[in-house]
């Protein structure tokens, strides 16, 4: 495993790196299977590269082991990771395929790292690919949800041209308009100056910002849970955006559609800045 391999992983880069589909890494994290090497940060579960090679191992066994078996087969995978032969219950794991996969899926994962930037004020230093607005996780989890790539590349950007076909005609992508790479603040400048409600992920970076403003035709914020974002999801819930938008207009107001994690819907609007 190449020396730089020591940042903890995101579930996703962890699915994307090993094969397994994300549903099973969070299955498998869990099940409690890998132990230590499972840390969290901001309420964000992040995996140890050297939890890889297990992970896909505990994956691989699934069907061949008892649970029993497969944390053991993980542990030893774990503590030697140069062990390339493990003995669990009467069958010996030749985690040797399992490590060759790891290593290329690392290496593809460190030429991804070369397309994506991060800074401050751009979506609050979300990771993004360099020279959009587009968020890392969001595609990362479509592919993981089975979203091909093909109609993903087709479908950014399209919620403008959603918006536009329920009545809203002067709706817009911010890379028609020559702003997909930059700052948020000039985003909201822009916004304001030509009355355009923001449509983002960013909850509060987009809060912020607006706080100050005495006018502003108001901001949509769509929060989806890490792993649970396809572009069917992202439709769904721009068309319930769209609809909760048809009684009145959003001025000074924020509406925020969130899915959770435990896939339930929550749909809040409320008054930004705050009324007083």
């Amino acid at each position: 495993m190449p020396a730089n391999q020591t940042t903890l992983m995101t579930a996703n880069e962890a699915a994307s790196v090993t094969g397994v589909p994300l549903r099973q890494v969070h299955r498998i994290i869990d099940a409690g299977l890998l132990g230590g090497a499972v840390k969290r940060r901001d309420k964000a579960r992040l995996l140890a590269p050297t939890a890889l090679v297990g992970l896909r191992l505990a994956h691989e066994m699934a069907d061949v082991l008892t649970l029993q078996g497969r944390r053991a087969v993980v542990a030893t995978s774990i503590r030697s990771p140069r062990q390339t032969m493990i003995r669990a219950d009467v069958i010996v794991v030749d985690a040797r395929p399992a490590a060759r996969a790891v290593r290329s899926g690392l290496s593809l994962l460190t030429k991804a790292r070369g397309i994506v930037s991060s800074t401050p004020d751009v979506l609050g230093g979300t990771p993004v690919f360099k020279g959009t607005r587009i968020p890392v996780h969001d595609i990362a989890d479509m592919l993981a949800n089975g979203d091909r790539p093909a109609a993903i590349i087709k479908a950014f950007p399209q919620l403008d041209a959603i918006a536009r076909a329920r009545g809203h005609g002067e709706s817009t992508h911010v890379t028609w308009i020559g702003l997909r790479s930059r700052k948020d603040w000039v985003i909201v400048r822009r916004a304001i100056a030509d009355g355009y409600v923001l449509v983002t992920n960013n909850t509060m970076d987009f809060m912020t910002l607006l706080q100050p403003e005495k006018v502003h035709a108001g901001l949509v914020c769509i929060n989806v849970a890490h792993g649970l974002m396809s572009l069917d999801v992202q439709k769904r819930l721009f068309a319930l955006a769209l609809d909760r938008l048809e009684d009145h207009e959003p001025i000074n107001e924020l509406l925020e559609i969130t899915l959770n994690e435990n896939r339930s819907l929550q749909v809040e609007r409320y008054d930004l800045p705050a009324a007083k």
